[in-house]
C-alpha cells in the first residue's frame, strides 16, 4: 500500500470513521483501517482517561496522505479529546491542517447475537452510549461498558450482551437487531479530514464542506483577556462549539477553539484581530 496515496482512519472497517472515508475518497485513493485488539478492549477503562488512539496512530500520521477523525457531535459533544490531540500534533508538526469537514448522520442500532433475550450489558464507544442515553434509560438494570469503537466488542459478545453500532456492521456480523432506531433522528457527527502533507488539497476528495473552523487563540494569561477576545465572536454571531486551554509558556495560554457560522466574516481579518492560527 502506497502511504502517500492512502488515508487512515482511527477505527476498524465498518466503523463510522470508515464510512466517512469511503464517502470522501476519489478513485485511486486507498484506505487503511486501524484494528482494535482484545488487549485494548480489556484496557479501555484506564485508557479512556486520555486520547486512546494517540500512542499507536498519531506517530504514523505524517506517513499518510490524510487522516479521518471524528470531532464533534450534537449529543456527545467533543469526541474523546480530539481537539487537544490536534493541538499537540500542530505543535509537533506545524504543517498540520484540517482540509475540510464531513457531516455524517449517525444511525445507531442495538444488536446482539441472539434474538429475544434479556440484555443486561451494552457495549459501545462512549460517544455512542451518550448519543443513545435516552433509549438506554428506558431499559431496566442495564450496565453500559465503554469500548474503543462501536465495532470492537462484537466478536467477544456473550449471551445477554448487546452492542450499539450501525446497521451495516450488525448485518455483516449476523447480529439480531433489538432496536433499529436507538439514537435520535438528528444525531450527526462532524468529521475532520486532517493532513500534514503540504501538497494535499481538497481537490483530492469529494463531499467535503467548510462549515467549521478549528483555530488556536494565543494570549497572555491575564484577567478578562479571554472574555474580550470572545466578545468579538459574539459580535459577529459566530457560534463557538468547543474550547480548551493549554499553557504554552510561563505567561501565555493557547485556546484551541471550534467555531461555526463564519461564512459572513473575513477569516484573514479575524486572524489578525484576535491573534489566531487556523488548523
Amino acid at each position: 500500500m502506497n502511504t502517500n496515496n492512502t488515508i487512515i482512519t482511527l477505527w476498524p472497517d465498518w466503523s463510522y470513521s470508515s464510512m466517512v472515508a469511503k464517502n470522501i475518497i476519489l478513485n485511486g485513493i486507498d484506505i487503511k483501517y486501524n484494528e482494535v485488539s482484545k488487549d485494548l478492549v480489556e484496557k479501555i477503562p484506564k485508557l479512556l482517561r486520555g486520547p486512546i488512539w494517540n500512542v499507536d496512530v498519531i506517530e504514523k500520521i505524517p506517513e499518510y496522505m490524510a487522516w479521518v477523525i471524528p470531532m464533534h457531535n450534537k449529543y456527545g459533544r467533543n469526541v474523546v479529546f480530539q481537539p487537544e490531540a490536534l493541538y499537540d500534533l500542530k505543535k509537533n508538526n506545524p504543517s498540520t491542517k484540517i482540509l475540510w469537514w464531513y457531516s455524517l448522520q449517525i444511525q445507531h442500532v442495538l444488536a446482539s447475537k441472539k434474538e429475544s433475550q434479556r440484555i443486561n450489558k451494552i457495549y459501545s464507544h462512549p460517544q455512542a452510549i451518550l448519543q443513545c442515553r435516552e433509549e438506554i434509560q428506558k431499559m431496566e438494570n442495564i450496565k453500559t461498558i465503554a469500548t474503543p469503537s462501536t465495532t470492537s466488542q462484537i466478536e467477544f459478545l456473550e449471551d445477554h450482551e448487546a452492542v450499539i453500532c450501525n446497521m451495516q456492521t450488525a448485518q455483516k456480523h449476523n447480529l439480531s437487531i433489538i432496536n433499529n432506531q436507538f439514537a435520535p433522528s438528528d444525531n450527526v457527527t462532524d468529521f475532520a479530514v486532517v493532513t500534514t502533507q503540504k501538497n494535499v488539497t481538497t481537490a483530492s476528495f469529494k463531499n467535503l464542506t467548510q462549515h467549521k473552523i478549528l483555530f488556536i487563540l494565543s494570549m497572555p494569561d491575564e484577567t478578562g483577556g479571554l472574555a474580550n477576545k470572545l466578545n468579538i465572536l459574539e459580535k459577529y454571531n459566530i457560534n463557538m462549539s468547543s474550547i480548551h486551554s493549554h499553557p504554552n509558556s510561563e505567561w501565555w495560554i493557547d485556546f484551541p477553539i471550534i467555531i461555526e457560522n463564519h461564512k459572513d466574516i473575513d477569516i484573514e481579518w479575524l486572524k489578525k484581530e484576535i491573534n489566531i492560527e487556523i488548523i
